[in-house]
């Protein structure tokens, strides 16, 4: 009996070392899992980081875009306009130079 006592004695200190292996590796775990929690919180405050970096980007792209065409629309706009008063000298100058070439035309005539 007392054989059996020692062997079950044997067996429950076996059982001790194991249950102790095993929160030990549990406790292991654990940690890992805190830690890797600890890094998926990190990137997604860095992905979210980077989603607002990007928005932002987008956006002053936008706004610069938009003004390009602004200033695209004003250059247009003012080259128009010099157009406009070019083709009115020219139409000017043809006027006279009709009006001198038919007072040519009459002093021939004339003459």
């Amino acid at each position: 009996m007392s054989d059996s006592l020692g062997q079950m004695n044997h067996n429950l200190e076996g059982l001790k070392s194991d249950l102790n292996e095993v929160t030990k590796g549990r406790d292991c775990l654990d940690s890992e899992v805190l830690v890797l929690k600890e890094q998926l919180e990190m990137a997604q405050a860095v992905a979210e980081e980077n989603e607002a970096i990007a928005i932002e980007a987008r956006q002053m792209a936008e706004a610069r875009k938009n003004y390009a065409e602004e200033e695209e629309v004003k250059l247009l706009e003012k080259s128009v306009e010099e157009l406009e008063y070019t083709i009115n000298v020219l139409e000017n100058k043809g006027e006279l130079v009709k009006g001198e070439a038919e007072r040519q035309r009459l002093q021939r005539e004339e003459s």
